[in-house]
């Protein structure tokens, strides 16, 4: 597989396999701030969002805007990737005041964006960093035991857990090195 040939691989799988309860937590809250703003965009902007003729042939049946709850999802989608965030703002312009449209949509950008995928990307970036400092961690001890016991292998060790040095209570002689 190709989590065998690469260190670094498998510390990024284990540490996606540690923050499946993290990732899950915060995209229902990425997920329930997209809900809030569909439904605040279908209240206030359902069937405004004006277009030419010409525009209306180029996009077809989604073009941007809150005509149903499908088109305000695709819509919704469109700006939390940053994709065709202009034409939606002047397709509104005119419904429920060009104010409103701006703070709804530079809102919706600032809290999905800046706020909600920064924090899962600085949650994945520090939970690897732990997860790298405790493989580095574990390397020194096994470097620092190889050093201590040049002849030996680690089943010798395991072996005398019993007896010796540390006795089985943490020690250097504990199974669990």
């Amino acid at each position: 597989s190709i989590f065998s040939h690469s260190h670094k691989l498998r510390v990024l799988a284990r540490t996606f396999a540690q923050m499946r309860p993290i990732i899950a937590t915060t995209l229902a809250t990425i997920l329930m701030a997209v809900y809030f703003y569909l439904v605040v965009g279908l209240e206030a902007f359902h069937g405004r969002a004006n277009y030419a003729a010409e525009e209306r042939a180029v996009c077809g049946a989604f073009c941007p805007g809150f005509d149903s709850a499908v088109v305000g999802a695709v819509t919704l989608a469109q700006l939390v990737l940053a994709s065709s965030w202009a034409d939606l703002v002047y397709a509104l312009d005119g419904a429920g005041g060009r104010f409103a449209t701006w703070v709804y949509v530079i809102s919706f950008v600032l809290v999905t964006n800046a706020v909600l995928l920064s924090l899962l990307a600085a949650l994945v970036l520090e939970i690897y960093s732990v997860e790298t400092e405790r493989q580095g961690a574990e390397g020194m001890r096994s470097a620092r035991l190889a050093a201590l016991f040049p002849g030996g292998s680690s089943g010798t060790i395991k072996a005398g857990a019993g007896a010796g040095v540390g006795g089985g209570a943490g020690g250097l002689g504990d199974s669990s090195l």
